[in-house]
């Protein structure tokens, strides 16, 4: 059975990965013991493949080598048009003990399997991918399985497959943690299919835990794609906690911090690609079941990242997504330790009431496409022109 990659430095290549065998360089002080604290990310990286139009307003080549590699916004691009103390976010500065990345493409994967960091730091749950994009989670403890699951069988043109990294933790069951993107855009049909494939994959992490639903600890994070308040409904159906909420709605004090990580607002490449976009929504998610929230608790708020733009004066951001991190902390019986704190009354509040309203429109429509076009186009044109990022000379 299948049990990710590390780097083999005597070897000089990545090879399968047994859970108990000597890494040959990958690091990690957890294996073969309990786990006491994870920090867990995940971001959609926004995929490489899209045509060359696309291409020309989101200059993959930069996007690709500021997630991975640390350096000013000065260097990270070929023209200095931006401030040298304007840094990127990138995967070496998160140093997450999971994470879990989106719309993987062949290439980006090749690039992120080359990178030192990476090798030093990381098993991975594949090397190759059998889609255009898809999840691919890396990890600093070793996987004792990955299984790669379809969760819309019946739907061949819509298939979605999840990644399930399964991890030991001494003195208590298994857990796992599944990397999920789910069916995109505004439909009926689209938030029933969300709804099914979040079910399956909770069935899939379920089966891969070897126990009940009750007992079994793990999370689901990714772009879930929840376009609509309603959506919410899934969270609570399946039996799951949002951790962003858990951080940051309070509906006692009525403070309620909604961290949309697809933002047209604040991030604006996402406008410049996606022609008059004006959405902001919570569309990426870190889910967990209660059994894992039982043995895990929230350290640190859960946070955005990869939010800073590599260079905003050309609106270019690592992803049209942000990500979500959160820092997480065994629960100790000791004295002293921190008491458990069961899932807040408030948040399964908010999350009801969202559940419960009707499905809203799309502030996105025609006219708000129709109305940017011109613009879009100029500053193509100025892209096309002056040979932006990567592009330079590419398609001239």
């Amino acid at each position: 059975m299948a049990c990710g990659f590390h780097f083999d430095f005597t070897a000089n290549q990545w090879m399968p990965a047994s859970p108990r065998a000597d890494s040959g360089g990958t690091t990690s002080d957890a294996s073969g013991s309990a786990v006491q604290t994870l920090r867990v990310a995940t971001l959609n990286v926004l995929a490489d493949c899209f045509p060359w139009a696309v291409e020309l307003m989101i200059c993959s080549e930069d996007r690709r080598r500021a997630l991975v590699t640390w350096q000013s916004d000065q260097t990270a691009r070929r023209r200095t048009s931006s401030p040298p103390s304007l840094k990127v976010v990138e995967m070496a500065e998160l140093d997450a003990t999971v994470l879990g990345l989106n719309e993987v493409t062949p290439g980006l994967l090749a690039a992120l399997l080359a990178e030192p960091f990476v090798r030093q730091s990381y098993w991975v749950s594949q090397l190759t991918m059998d889609q255009t994009h898809g999840c691919v989670l890396f990890s600093k403890i070793p996987f004792v399985v990955v299984l790669q699951k379809q969760v819309t069988e019946t739907r061949p043109k819509k298939q979605r497959k999840v990644v399930i990294g399964v991890f030991e933790d001494k003195d208590a069951a298994p857990f796992a943690v599944v990397s999920q993107h789910t069916q995109a855009h505004q439909s009926e049909e689209n938030l029933q299919l969300r709804k099914l494939q979040i079910r399956n994959a909770c069935a899939a992490a379920v089966e891969a835990l070897g126990t009940d639903a009750d007992h079994a600890a793990f999370v689901l994070m990714g772009d879930l794609n929840f376009h609509y308040l309603c959506e919410d409904s899934t969270i609570l159906e399946n039996h799951l906690l949002d951790l962003w909420a858990e951080s940051h709605f309070d509906e006692g004090s009525g403070t309620i911090d909604e961290g949309y990580t697809y933002d047209s607002q604040t991030n604006l490449m996402v406008p410049r690609y996606v022609v008059g976009e004006n959405r902001r929504m919570r569309l990426d998610r870190i889910l967990c079941s209660r059994a894992f929230f039982e043995r895990f608790q929230v350290a640190n708020k859960c946070r955005l990242w990869a939010q800073q733009p590599i260079n905003e004066r050309e609106t270019l951001w690592i992803s049209d997504h942000y990500g979500l991190v959160v820092d997480l902390q065994r629960r100790r019986g000791a004295p002293g330790a921190p008491p458990h704190k069961p899932p807040s009354p408030d948040v399964l509040a908010v999350l009801r009431a969202r559940g419960a309203t009707p499905r809203e429109g799309s502030s996105y429509t025609a006219w708000s496409f129709v109305g940017r076009a011109p613009r879009h186009l100029a500053h193509m044109a100025v892209h096309a022109v002056t040979g932006a990022g990567a592009l330079k000379g590419k398609y001239r």
